[in-house]
């Protein structure tokens, strides 16, 4: 990766880092060009981030620059903080042994079944390994 670096730089005269944001906030994380390698990553936390993954495997952002909510109109300018600087992505995502962040579906692509919370976008990828094509799984109550 470095020679790739190198050659950014030397015609650009600056390197390019992936970054990963969200309506809601500024800049969540960001890979590093030495850990390009790092495929489907979203990086690390940016300083004065703290990304976290709940129980049920989503992504949380605490930061003071994530928003401060929503205005639907001129009055709910005055409401003040409601989020209190934490943001649920409604991604959900896995840390690798790295402490790399790798966004892995979105929360509301899970069923219940049994009482088991059950992940489509899993089911898919297994299936998908599995069958050596391509599948979509969804389930009555996804919008399209």
């Amino acid at each position: 990766m470095g020679i790739y670096r190198e050659i950014f730089k030397d015609s650009f005269g600056f390197v390019l880092f992936h970054v990963w944001s969200d309506r809601s906030t500024a800049r969540i994380s960001y890979l590093p060009w030495q850990k390009m390698n790092k495929r489907g990553s979203v990086g690390i936390a940016v300083p004065e981030t703290i990304v976290t993954i709940d129980e049920y495997g989503e992504i949380i952002v605490k930061g003071n620059h994530v928003c401060l909510g929503y205005a639907e109109n001129y009055k709910d300018l005055c409401m003040g903080d409601e989020w209190h600087g934490v943001l649920h992505t409604g991604d959900i995502g896995k840390y690798d042994k790295d402490g790399y962040l790798y966004i892995t579906g979105r929360n509301n692509r899970y069923i219940k079944m049994f009482g088991k919370r059950i992940n489509l976008d899993e089911v898919e990828h297994q299936l998908t390994l599995h069958l050596k094509r391509e599948v979509f799984v969804s389930a009555e109550t996804e919008k399209y």
